[in-house]
């Protein structure tokens, strides 16, 4: 097919039957002028004879498949050199989309070429636990939802970090805002985002080592760009409170991580930037405060006892 608006990008790894709705919801937009760019990124499932499936009978559907398996960072990341598309938008494996998902990124499409990164908002479903209409947390928090131009991705080098295995959509977003500077909230919901049991996003929650390596790098790029961009600026420092506090939470409640490994933690995150680790460290509970200045005076040893035993108090 020719150059068509948008590149529908779906990275595919063992999603199992959801598959099916993912790729059926995307095909019947009321646009038309789109491509799905789905890569598998060897699944162990029956993943790879359905994408094989849909794209003998849909030209649409370009397919690939990745010799071996790469991550969706890096999967994503082949998605944009492939496309071809003006626009890039992603859609994750076991999510669905209504038939305007598209329609609306193209209702507002003079917004994106005046230099803005357009964003809808998403229908969060957590089976037995939450049904709800989600805003603004995901202007940073997930690539999902967004439209990209394709040609500031490519001519600002704008990528997935590979092998990062928290916030990799947010560091990508904060890349691209920092190219373009703006961005356009469309009020409307198109995108239901259903949590997997056995989703990454959800396993995820209990590596506080994920959590330190994106806490850093948040660190690291405010320092960097913090007077380039004040929309990023106000956005990620919402984000490192976001992350910091569900790093104290892994560490001391979701992980199994031993007294050695949460004091070589703590330690790494305020000898880096003490004054950030300071700043943004949670301070929900009274006690919080006691905890923040033992390691502020570098008494990790004392504060990770107190702090392991106030998280178990709390469970």
């Amino acid at each position: 097919m020719d150059s068509p608006l948008i590149s529908v990008i779906i990275p595919v790894f063992n999603p199992g039957n959801r598959l099916i709705g993912c790729l059926d919801s995307v095909l019947h937009q009321s646009f038309c002028d789109f491509e799905i760019v789905l890569i598998d990124d060897c699944s162990t499932d029956d993943s790879l004879s359905v994408c094989r499936q849909y794209a003998s009978h849909d030209n649409r559907i370009r397919f690939f498949k990745n010799e071996h398996n790469i991550g969706c960072s890096q999967t994503r990341n082949k998605g944009i050199e492939l496309s071809k598309g003006e626009f890039v938008t992603f859609v994750d494996n076991d999510d669905i989309v209504d038939e305007n998902y598209l329609t609306c990124f193209v209702n507002n499409i003079s917004k994106a070429n005046q230099g803005n990164l357009l964003t809808q908002q998403a229908h969060i479903v957590i089976p037995g636990v939450e049904d709800r209409l989600s805003t603004g947390f995901h202007i940073l928090g997930a690539v999902w939802t967004k439209l990209y131009k394709r040609e500031i991705l490519i001519n600002n080098n704008i990528r997935f970090i590979p092998d990062l295995r928290f916030s990799e959509d947010t560091f990508f977003n904060l890349d691209y805002l920092n190219a373009v500077n703006s961005y356009y909230e469309i009020e409307e919901f198109h995108y239901c985002w259903t949590l997997n049991n056995s989703s990454t996003s959800n396993k995820r929650y209990s590596d506080y080592d994920a959590f330190q390596t994106s806490l850093l790098l948040l660190f690291d790029y405010i320092e960097t760009h913090r007077y380039r961009n004040q929309i990023v600026f106000e956005y990620i420092e919402y984000y490192i409170c976001f992350v910091f506090h569900y790093y104290i939470k892994s560490l001391y409640s979701i992980s199994n991580a031993n007294a050695r490994k949460r004091y070589k933690s703590i330690k790494t995150i305020f000898n880096t930037n003490k004054r950030l680790a300071l700043r943004y460290f949670p301070l929900q509970f009274k006690a919080d405060r006691l905890i923040c200045f033992l390691f502020k005076m570098h008494l990790y040893f004392i504060g990770d006892i107190l702090n392991k035993g106030i998280w178990r108090l709390r469970k």
